[in-house]
């Protein structure tokens, strides 16, 4: 996920701004997301169609929209409801605090009055030079989270909204305009909730809200009792309890990619960045097992125990087998280092468990049958078999955990892939491709080892599954 700005166009931001923005958290912008999951039954999936979260039978019949703006959708272990995170855009500040915690209010708020102080130093010290403002005040502080940024701004406009004219209007006339214009986009408010639906027989949906910040929310994941949700927060790995009113328990480990909880609910496991993370580039990371337990009214938790280190360009995704080993991808390195034999990515098992006393065990696939970047798969639910796309097409392959074997079942086409596979059983599997080599339109596949494959959604509508794959215009 990419912790950027959307509504904000760098090129039209003012220097001293641009250069607040200019160092964000990236987190690889062509990452594969999930917009399909099964029930545990097989019944009904959640789908994600431009943000709306929608249930789709077995025979691809739409529900209306039960929420909207939401980035994730995940089934409760019950089947009964689902974890989700989406954003809210509140119209003012007002608004805004009723939604959030009385102490993030007050920290947002005092952000801003001291952003305005410190905008009002800069601008007396540079006469007014915006441009020196932006290199010698803001370029230092380096800050790294926009979405907390984001949230600072739109608070400082709406809470400061005389000051701040009356600082814009020390600014030069040509650039006072342009300014102005911008202050107006950055008041838009955007917060983040991490919330679960529960459905009733008719599918009527009981919204509740666990949790609204200014913080980037992602990863959602109920543990497997459906008793608690592990979830990241500004990078950070965050726990909550369902069925308690109680506040986020923040581990304070820092997270790159994805989580996962172990099978008996009693841990959770997550990559840690070892250094500084470098999108795009090899980077390491620790595999890490973090012991956790909801006794009420408190979180207790062990120390960290490294399950394996490992080197990727891609944010790690790791998941759990049933027998309780975790699977992840890593490039093999090995010393002394010569870049005219570059690594290559493979998949790996491993015990999570020191006491197992086994060896961490490397799948034997053919690394020429597989794309580059090994992070977009999707586990089968019983563990036998992962389904990988490659962002770089929309090729999707399958591979079997027990032999290596490497099996394309949809060749490469036209499109690039944005989207992860899902699986319906262990033995039915949804991915987005186009169709064939004339079509423009992505569609959701259905196949299966008997019945092939064919359009699932091919009554729903152009503009919902456009955004599913990224398409080349025909020449």
């Amino acid at each position: 996920m990419t912790f950027a700005l959307n509504w904000i166009a760098a090129r039209w931001i003012p220097r001293t701004l641009c250069v607040i923005l200019i160092t964000l958290l990236v987190a690889g912008c062509d990452e594969s997301s999930e917009k399909m999951d099964w029930s545990p039954d097989g019944a009904q999936a959640a789908v994600l169609l431009r943000g709306e979260l929608r249930l789709s039978d077995a025979a691809g019949v739409l529900s209306s929209p039960l929420a909207r703006e939401v980035s994730q959708a995940t089934w409760l272990p019950d089947g009964n409801g689902l974890v989700c995170i989406r954003s809210l855009y509140p119209e003012t500040w007002k608004e805004a605090a009723l939604l959030l915690s009385s102490d993030e209010v007050a920290t947002l708020e005092q952000l801003a009055f001291a952003l305005m102080g410190f905008l009002d130093s800069a601008i007396e010290v540079t006469d007014g030079n915006f441009d020196e403002i932006g290199d010698k005040f803001f370029a230092p502080l380096k800050i790294d989270s926009s979405e907390k940024l984001a949230a600072v701004l739109a608070c400082l406009s709406h809470t400061q909204a005389k000051p701040l004219k009356k600082l814009i209007g020390k600014a030069p006339k040509k650039q006072r305009e342009q300014i102005e214009k911008e202050f107006s986009d950055i008041r838009k408010i955007r917060l983040q909730e991490l919330f679960t639906v529960r459905l009733d027989a008719n599918h009527s949906a009981d919204i509740r809200s666990l949790l609204c910040t200014a913080d980037a929310l992602s990863e959602a994941r109920p543990s497997p009792n459906a008793r608690s949700v592990a979830f990241v927060r500004e990078s950070v790995l965050h726990l909550i309890a369902l069925d308690d009113k109680t506040t986020p328990f923040n581990t304070s480990n820092s997270v790159i990619g994805s989580i996962a909880w172990s099978q008996n609910s009693g841990a959770v496991l997550f990559a840690s960045p070892i250094s500084k993370w470098d999108a795009g580039k090899n980077n390491l990371s620790a595999i890490t097992r973090l012991d956790v337990s909801w006794e009420a009214p408190e979180w207790k938790m062990g120390d960290n125990v490294i399950v394996a280190q490992i080197c990727s360009a891609h944010p790690p995704r790791i998941r759990i087998l049933p027998d309780g080993r975790v699977l992840f991808s890593s490039l093999e390195i090995g010393f002394p280092f010569s870049k005219r034999t570059p690594p290559v990515s493979s998949f790996f098992i491993a015990p999570t468990s020191p006491e197992a006393n086994e060896p961490v065990k490397k799948l034997p696939c053919r690394a020429d049958l597989l794309p580059a970047d090994l992070s977009a798969y999707a586990l089968s639910p019983d563990g036998k078999q992962l389904a990988l796309v490659d962002n770089e097409t929309d090729a999707v392959r399958l591979v079997t955990l027990e032999s290596g074997e490497v099996k394309t079942i949809w060749p490469k086409n036209r499109g690039k892939s944005r989207t992860l596979p899902a699986w319906r059983g262990a033995s039915e599997l949804f991915f987005v491709a186009l169709p064939n080599a004339e079509s423009v339109r992505p569609e959701w596949m259905q196949w299966s080892a008997e019945g092939g494959a064919r359009a699932f959604s091919g009554h729903w509508q152009a503009e919902d599954l456009a955004p599913l794959l990224s398409v080349p215009a025909q020449e």
